[in-house]
């Protein structure tokens, strides 16, 4: 039994002492398997249950009709094709172990992406077989994996079919009960020596916030959706033309948008005396992007919070370096702090804003614009709006100042 098993999951493993629990029935503490050379790298199930089917004894067969894991754990691995070992005599001689179906009351699903853990915990699963193919269904789990919020997944369905997985569909949502946001994914791998593969995601008012670097999390709100399509080879080391390898397309779409209390908001507010630059809202935000590895073209893009600003154009981010040109519009009374701005840089009226062309360069890490030269250039010639401008930036430094010693005043009796 641990012979065949362990052939049918292409691992090293063996069964803890089976134990007939009925007359068809047997259990065992568990299964443990290693070494595995093609999807599943290890496996473990605990407290397992299997029913047989007599019937197929006189077909020299023992069919395991259905088996129940109270606790299961599979390591899955990059699928690496190999012959099918050589079976000797005496294996002929044994009974086919045949394994209908799978069910594990909570599993964990263990794995690598792009060289960092991704994992599934909590999964209610369900597998069955035919011959070399299987089915996979699971329900109510958790996904962890590296930069991804945590995520529950709700419904994923998977079917081997060799020599290719599809992914019939899979759909997470957020851990909070009060979102409505689903990622739904669906597509298809090669198992074999085609490593090709195709994705297709559709968000649906995901919330934006949990995907931020967490310094940004409480800064930033508003939901996501939009759709993916891409393909290209999961070995990318191995194809002759990398720019073919990974490719997609799609469009995102960012509604009830917000930012509040950002540094860089604040600081702004401050400077022009405008404090509602310190929490702004984004009615709307709308991008298309193409991606060829390693280029990634945004196009179309369109942002407006209505009454402030508005800004349209088109980026190009390749090898870490920003190509973009932009239309930024502003309304009139957000120019009221810079005299002269409206003649010298933001001199196209259209629309209810005041317009200027945007340049954004530089690499992705330290991106520079060439507005605030411009701006700079501007405050200079009008030595009042410039003493202004100077002493809301001292006024501004000395409260921040003033609020740390007085946090850390606090602080130093209970030291």
């Amino acid at each position: 039994m641990s012979r065949q098993t362990s052939l049918a999951f292409k691992v090293q493993g063996e069964y803890a002492p089976i134990r007939r629990t009925g007359f068809l029935t047997v259990a065992t503490a568990g299964f443990s398997g290693d070494g595995g050379e093609r999807m599943i790298k290890a496996i473990d199930a605990q407290e397992v249950t299997a029913r047989l089917n007599g019937w197929e004894i006189f077909r020299h067969r023992c069919e395991l009709q259905q088996i129940t894991i109270v606790r299961g754990r599979v390591e899955l691995q990059p699928f690496k094709s190999k012959p099918p070992p050589i079976k000797s005599w005496f294996t002929r001689l044994l009974p086919a172990v045949v394994l209908r179906e799978v069910l594990a009351d909570s599993a964990e699903v263990l794995t690598k992406f792009r060289g960092r853990p991704a994992e599934i915990h909590g999964l209610k699963l369900r597998i069955r077989s035919d011959g070399e193919d299987f089915e996979y269904k699971g329900r109510d789990g958790v996904l962890r994996m590296s930069r991804v919020p945590e995520l529950q997944v709700r419904r994923i369905h998977i079917q081997v079919t060799k020599p290719r997985l599809y992914l019939r569909e899979a759909i997470l949502t957020p851990l909070s009960p009060e979102s409505q946001g689903t990622l739904t994914l669906k597509g298809d791998a090669g198992l074999g020596g085609d490593r090709w593969f195709n994705a297709r995601i559709a968000v649906d008012r995901m919330p934006l916030a949990p995907w931020l670097v967490s310094s940004l999390q409480e800064s930033i709100a508003g939901t996501v959706s939009g759709q993916l399509t891409g393909q290209g080879s999961m070995d990318i080391q191995n194809t002759n033309s990398v720019s073919a390898a990974l490719a997609g397309a799609g469009e995102v779409e960012i509604v009830d948008g917000r930012m509040h209390h950002l540094v860089s908001l604040d600081r702004l507010a401050s400077l022009t005396g405008n404090e509602s630059l310190r929490d702004v809202r984004i009615d709307r935000c709308k991008f298309h992007f193409d991606w060829k590895h390693p280029r990634l073209e945004v196009s179309d893009f369109s942002t407006e919070s209505k009454g402030v600003f508005r800004l349209e154009g088109k980026l190009t981010v390749q090898q870490g370096q920003l190509a973009g040109q932009f239309e930024f519009g502003v309304t009139p009374p957000y120019l009221r702090w810079l005299p002269h701005a409206r003649q010298t840089v933001f001199s196209r009226e259209h629309d209810g804003y005041c317009w200027t062309t945007l340049r954004v360069f530089g690499d992705f890490d330290h991106p520079k614009e060439d507005l605030t030269p411009r701006l700079k250039s501007t405050l200079a010639e009008s030595p009042l709006a410039f003493m202004g401008f100077m002493l809301r930036g001292i006024g501004d430094w000395f409260e921040s100042a003033f609020t740390r010693d007085k946090q850390k005043s606090t602080l130093r009796p209970g030291k």
